[in-house]
This record gives structure tokens, sequence and C-alpha cells, in this order.
């Protein structure tokens, strides 16, 4: 097998030197920048960072500021009529025009823990996304690795009919000078010749299954569709030898990020039932205000011109009644937060589930690559007995040749099949849990 990728190697330094070869692990890093997903997911953490900040703020004393100009209609001036006066005393005339400008300071004292539990809430979210974009990279991560070892299977495989075309047309070539010494029959040349045209036409099957191969590896780091893109195929990583399932299940109920993200929920809808049951508090603020208005309402009488006055004070309101409002409200949290706790059983059956298929998968293709190594091992010495009755002449060259075609379907299966675990190792590692990327 390591003889094989060398080759493959070999050929794919030769043939397409000019295009751009990517490791697994430069796919990964190549498809994780440019997937639009994860641009989606960290946009959505910056987000939820940002309202984060801005709740945190909301403890923080407030400054606002007020300006404003108002035009009266014209109206009699403000007159009193007196015994001794035989006209009414003018008091004030009439002011037509009104400035207001001032600034207010409050910070909330106690809100019924109101604005804690929105803090609280607001930081729950931050993780929960934080959560997320791990298991949107980790999902990436699992396509690229497919479209990667699906991309490097069938290029082996187009390297592993080649040279069964190679070998078969030599054996046409061959056996045209038996039949012309009269070796062999004409039938026996016709077989062999079949056998070659079948092989070509797996062949062109082959090249166009690379092409789109390439395609969907290309779609998969976020790249060019046409654009000749190239792996390096690697040599196959070391599979764990299965454990107890008890202790894979462990691993993932730990390490899942759905269990992760449905114990934030829980928790921030603890903190929803808390800002539900604010209401039945007073709500307590200090306040001061600074005012310089035309004309200022404090200086009397009233007069045309600008000037400066302040207040600061403590504000409390304290709705006493709304019908029950408050407590409908708080029942509704309170059935959210049961709902994500049963929910949370689901995901965890979900899990289960998911992990012991996985682990069987992989017990199971175990065995399968045993079999069919011993299947290799036996063609090989079949192939090497015929090659020896063949130089004996005690056998057909077609002999021979199904003899090399059962070795290198025993080639192509183990190689397939092991590239399928690679594959399925890396659907169990998400499965528990564990980082891809």
């Amino acid at each position: 097998m390591k003889k094989i990728f060398c080759l493959l190697l070999i050929i794919s330094s030769v043939t397409w030197a000019q295009n751009k070869i990517y490791t697994l692990e430069e796919s990964l890093l190549t498809g994780l920048k440019n997937n639009d997903l994860m641009k989606i997911s960290e946009s959505k953490m910056r987000e939820t960072e940002f309202l984060y900040k801005a709740q945190k703020k909301e403890l923080l004393p407030k400054l606002k500021l007020t300006a404003g100009y108002t035009r009266f209609s014209d109206v009699d001036p403000f007159e009193v009529s007196v015994p001794f006066s035989p006209t009414p005393i003018k008091i004030q005339d009439a002011l037509l025009n009104q400035y207001t400008l001032g600034a207010t300071v409050t910070q909330p004292l106690f809100t019924g823990f109101r604005l804690s539990s929105g803090v609280n809430i607001a930081n729950y979210n931050r993780k929960i996304y934080e959560v997320e974009n791990k298991e949107t990279a980790n999902q990436v991560s699992l396509n690229i690795i497919k479209s990667y070892w699906e991309f490097a299977k069938i290029k082996l495989i187009n390297i592993l009919l080649e040279k069964r075309l190679t070998s078969v047309q030599n054996h046409v070539k061959d056996s045209k000078v038996y039949l012309q010494n009269g070796l062999i029959t004409k039938n026996e040349l016709l077989k062999l010749q079949v056998l070659e045209s079948d092989t070509k036409i797996k062949l062109l099957e082959a090249k166009d299954k690379i092409e789109l191969a390439r395609m969907n590896f290309n779609k998969a780091i976020g790249i060019n569709l046409d654009a000749e893109s190239e792996i390096e195929s690697e040599i196959f990583s070391v599979t764990e030898k299965p454990e107890n399932f008890k202790t894979y299940l462990a691993e993932a109920f730990k390490n899942r990020n759905e269990i992760k993200t449905t114990d934030l929920n829980l928790l921030s809808a603890k903190e929803k039932i808390k800002m539900t049951e604010a209401s039945y508090y007073p709500q307590v603020s200090l306040f001061a205000t600074v005012n310089y208005n035309n004309p200022n309402q404090r200086y009397m009488p009233l007069k045309d011109e600008f000037n400066e006055s302040w207040a600061a004070g403590v504000s409390l309101n304290w709705e006493l009644w709304n019908w029950g409002q408050t407590s409908d409200k708080k029942q509704q949290t309170k059935e959210r937060f049961y709902q994500l706790s049963v929910s949370k059983k689901l995901v965890q059956e979900k899990i289960e589930v998911e992990v012991y298929k996985n682990y069987l998968d992989l017990i199971t293709i175990e065995k399968q690559i045993k079999n069919i190594e011993l299947m290799k091992t036996q063609t090989k010495e079949n192939l090497r007995i015929s090659k020896k009755k063949y130089s004996e002449h005690l056998i057909t060259g077609s002999d021979l040749v199904d003899a090399e075609t059962d070795f290198l379907e025993a080639e192509i299966k183990l190689a397939k099949i092991k590239m399928d675990r690679q594959i399925l190792q890396e659907v169990f590692k998400k499965s528990l849990g564990r980082k891809l990327y």
C-alpha cells in the first residue's frame, strides 16, 4: 500500500506540478477561512459580544440632554382687577417664545434584579454562540475531510486501473506473438482484447469521477469549482482500538456541543424567570437635572431671559396591581424552562444512538478490513502461482490476467475501505464531541 501512495505522489508531482497541492491540514485551514457558514457564525459571535457589552452598560449612570423651542399663539397679558383701580393691573406680559435646555443624569439603584438578570442572559447567549461556532467548525471540517478522502480514493482507483491496463496491454501484445506461433487460440486473444477495452472504459469513468471529486473538494474548501486543485495523499493515520462503549458515551455527554448549548439555555431560562419576577418589586433610581431655560418656570415672574436651575432626588415606581400579568409571564418562562429540561433528555438519547451506531460501524469496518487483507494475501499468492504456471505454459495468458485482476480488485477494495475507515473515524470523533480542525 505504501508503494501505491508513493506512486500516487510521483504522478501528482509530475502531471499536476503547476497546480496547488493541498494537504489535509491545509485543506481544513483554507476551508474554514473561506466557508460562508463560518463567516455567519463568527458574525453572530461578534453580534452577541456587542449585545453583552451593551447590556452591562445598563447598570451604569446615563446622561440625557434635552433641548427645544416652542412658539405660542399671541394672547392677552395676565391682568388682575382690584377695587381701588379703575383699570386692571397687568401682572405679566404674554411670552410667545420658549427655549429649553437641560441635562439629566439617572442611576438605577434597584430594579428587582432585572438588569443583573439581563446581563447574565446576554452572557449566556454569548457563550451559546461560541459553542455553536465550534459545532459549525466541526461540521464544516467533517465535510472537508470527507471530500478530501473521496478525492484521494478515486485518484488511487484511477492509478490502479492504469496499472491494470498496462498489464493487460502487455499480455495482449505477447498473446499476438503467441497466436502467430500457434501457442494460443484466437479466442484467448479476443478475451484479452475485450478485457483491455473494458478496462479502458472503466478508466474513462474513473477520470470523470476524478473531476467530480475535485469539484466537490473545491466546493468544500471554498475555491473556484473549476480550479485545478490537487491533494497530497497521506499515509493512513493509526486507528485507535475501540474501547468500552460506556467510556465513549461518557466522553460524548461531556464534550458534545448540543448538551453544552442546552445547559446554557437552561441557565438563561432561569434568569428569564428572575427577570419576570422583577415586576413584583419597586424600581428605584437616583436622578439629577440641570436646566437652562427661557423662561425658567422656577423664576417668578416669568421673564424673557435664560436662567439656570437644578433638581435632584430619588424616584420610585411600583406596579401594585396588573391583574396577574406578572404571574402569567412567570409561568410562561417556567414552561420554557421545563421544555428545555425535557429536550436535554432527548438530545442525550439522540447522542447515545449516534455514538453507538458509529461505534458499531467502526468495529464492523475493522473486521471487514481484516477479511479484505486476507483476500488480498490469498489473491497475491494465487497470482504468484499463476505466474509460475504461465512461465511453464501450464495456463493461458487470460488465466494469468484473471489472477492479476483478482489481486487488483482486492487492492482496490482494501484501498477504498481504508479510506472509508478514515472518514468513519472522523465521523466517530465528531459524535464524541472531539475537535476535528
